[in-house]
C-alpha cells in the first residue's frame, strides 16, 4: 500500500518533534495548557506564515477547512479566541530554543560539507631523512685513506588523489543538500517568527481601536443623553 504525505507535513518533518517536546519542557510552555499544544500552536503559525494568512480568523478558517487532513500532523482546527489566548501567553523563549536548534543543525552540516569537500582534495606527505656515514676513497681510486664522517639527507614528498570516488561524491551532495534545506528551515522560522510578531501588533492595534470606539460611542451616548434631557426640561 503506498503513502503520500503532504508538502506542509514534509516540512514539518524538518522540526524533530522530540527536540521541539523537550524544549517545551524545558520552558513550562504547557504548564497552563487547556488542551491546546504548543505544537498545534505551532503548526498554526507555520500555516499563517506559508498560507499568508491576516488574521486569526483566516488562521483558524483555513485549518477547519481541511479538518480531516489534520490528523496526519497531530493537531486540531484552534479556536480564535483559543490561538489569539497562546499567542499572548506563551513563552516566547520556547521559539528562540528552536530557532538555536536549527542554528546549530545549520552549523554542524556545514562543516559536513566542508569536511567532505576537504577529502575530495589531494593528500600530501612529506618527511626528511638524515644519516651520517663515512667513505672509503680508495674505492673510487683515489688515496686510500678513510674520509671524514658527512652527512646525506634524503627528502621526499608525497602527494595521492582520489579520481573518482562515487560513495564520496554521493555524501558530499547529500550534506550540500541538507545545508541547503537547513537554511531553508532557518528562513521559513524567521519569517514565521516575523510574521508571529506582526500579527500580535495587528491584534494590539484592533484591540486599542476597540478600546477607542467604545469610549467614542459613550461620550457620543453621553451627548444625546444630556441633549434628550434639555429637551425635556425645554418642553
Amino acid at each position: 500500500m503506498e503513502r503520500f504525505s503532504s508538502i506542509f507535513c514534509q516540512l514539518l518533518k524538518l522540526f524533530p518533534r522530540t527536540e521541539f517536546q523537550a524544549l517545551v519542557k524545558e520552558h513550562r510552555a504547557e504548564r497552563h495548557a487547556r488542551g491546546f499544544s504548543s505544537w498545534g500552536q505551532f503548526v498554526a503559525m507555520l500555516f499563517c506564515q506559508l498560507g499568508r494568512a491576516h488574521s486569526l480568523r483566516e488562521i483558524c478558517g483555513g485549518l477547519a477547512s481541511c479538518e480531516g487532513k489534520l490528523t496526519h500532523l497531530g493537531i486540531t482546527a484552534p479556536a480564535r479566541a483559543t490561538l489569539a489566548y497562546a499567542n499572548e501567553h506563551r513563552p516566547w523563549q520556547l521559539y528562540r530554543g528552536v530557532f538555536e536548534a536549527l542554528l546549530a543543525r545549520i552549523e554542524a552540516a556545514r562543516e559536513q560539507a566542508q569536511t567532505q569537500l576537504g577529502a575530495m582534495l589531494p593528500n600530501f606527505s612529506a618527511n626528511i631523512r638524515q644519516t651520517r656515514q663515512t667513505q672509503f676513497l680508495g674505492t673510487f681510486g683515489l688515496s686510500p685513506i678513510k674520509a671524514n664522517p658527512f652527512s646525506i639527507f634524503d627528502a621526499r614528498l608525497n602527494a595521492s588523489q582520489n579520481l573518482l570516488s562515487v560513495s564520496l561524491i554521493q555524501r558530499w551532495r547529500s550534506s550540500r543538500e541538507t545545508l541547503h534545506v537547513t537554511e531553508f528551515e532557518s528562513d521559513v522560522r524567521t519569517f514565521d517568527t516575523m510574521a508571529s510578531v506582526a500579527l500580535l501588533y495587528m491584534e494590539g492595534l484592533k484591540a486599542i481601536g476597540m478600546v477607542n470606539m467604545r469610549e467614542a460611542n459613550q461620550l457620543v451616548m453621553g451627548e444625546l443623553l444630556g441633549l434628550v434631557k434639555q429637551r425635556q426640561v425645554g418642553a
